[in-house]
Parts: C-alpha cells; structure tokens; sequence
C-alpha cells in the first residue's frame, strides 16, 4: 500500500464514539439483508495481528451461513477461504480463519455509505465494510 493510500484509511474508532456521533446499530434483519447475495470490501482500520492497517479482505456472503474471504495481500493474496457465519440478535459472527483465530462477533454502524464493524465485548471499531451488490469478481 502507498503512503497515500495509507494516509487516507480513516481510523479505527470505539464503538461509542459512532453512537455520540448519531450512527445507529443494524438489526440482525438489516445485517442479513446488506450482506447475503453481495460482496463486502473490508478495510482494516487498525494492524490487526500481523494483517497491517490499510490490509483489504474481500468477501462475498454466499448465503446466510457460508462466506468466501479473499486477502487483498500478504502469503495468503488471492486464495480463497470458506468459513461459516451467523447472526446472534444484532451481532455479526464469524469463523475467523486469516487474523483473529477462533470467532468473533461484532455489532454494526453505517456510516454513510459504508459500514463500520465493531468487535464485541470491547467495542473496537477495527474494520470499515463497503458492500457492493452481487458477486463481480466471482469470488
């Protein structure tokens, strides 16, 4: 990633700072909606593990119980990574198989146009999602 590129990754942010800022939750409904059927563009906003600020992941929600993930870089760029996912009330959860191990759950702000995910119980924003309609790069 450029120095350019790397200084326009917005922050991570706390998951109170998007509620004293006005952006609402996504329900579980609204989540499930968003995401199956289509690919989600998600930029880590912070390092996380040994994936770097800046580091994209693609992944396209099959169906509402199966993800593909596909690392932008590093050893893994490129492959393709089938795990499982799930709603639990208004939290996304997920198998994590790149960074993160084990699985994790995380609520949901949109911003704009794009979404913010943060890692429950600490309420980390870490990761920035912009979904885009479908499978494009037949991931």
């Amino acid at each position: 990633m450029s120095i350019a590129a790397h200084a326009q990754t917005p922050l991570a942010q706390k998951e109170a700072e998007l509620v004293v800022a006005g952006h609402k939750r996504l329900s579980g409904p609204e989540i499930s909606r968003t995401l199956v059927g289509n690919t989600a563009h998600v930029v880590f906003l912070a390092k996380v593990d040994d994936a770097p600020r800046g580091s994209v992941v693609r992944i396209y929600f099959r169906d509402a119980k199966v993800r593909v993930s596909v690392p932008g870089g590093g050893p893994n760029a490129g492959k393709k990574f089938e795990s499982n996912w799930w709603l639990e009330g208004d939290l996304l959860c997920a198998e994590q198989r790149l960074v993160m191990r084990g699985h994790t759950c995380a609520s949901t702000y949109r911003v704009e146009s794009s979404f913010y995910s943060c890692i429950q119980p600490g309420g980390d924003c870490r990761f920035l999602w912009r979904v885009v309609p479908g499978n494009p790069e037949n991931i």
